[in-house]
């Protein structure tokens, strides 16, 4: 099994292994230059999803029902 790395939230330092309670990292990362950059991916994938977010919105927001799609039905 090769090394794998965690970036710890805590301390802001990358651990060869996980050291620490895992509520407090990120990972496993590959390498350690990757479990260093792991705030800047979190950061990346917050602002991707926001941006889906504020589509999926502006999709919803324009769907207005017209009179003749309500249901009818008893």
């Amino acid at each position: 099994m090769s090394t794998e790395y965690w970036y710890n939230l805590r301390t802001g330092t990358v651990e060869k292994g996980p050291q620490s309670s895992w509520q407090q990292l990120l990972g496993p990362y590959k390498s350690y230059a990757e479990a260093a950059a792991a705030l800047d991916r979190v950061r990346q994938n917050n602002e991707r999803w926001d941006d889906q977010d504020k589509d999926d919105d502006a999709g919803f927001l324009g769907f207005m029902p017209r009179d003749d799609d309500e249901d009818t039905s008893p």
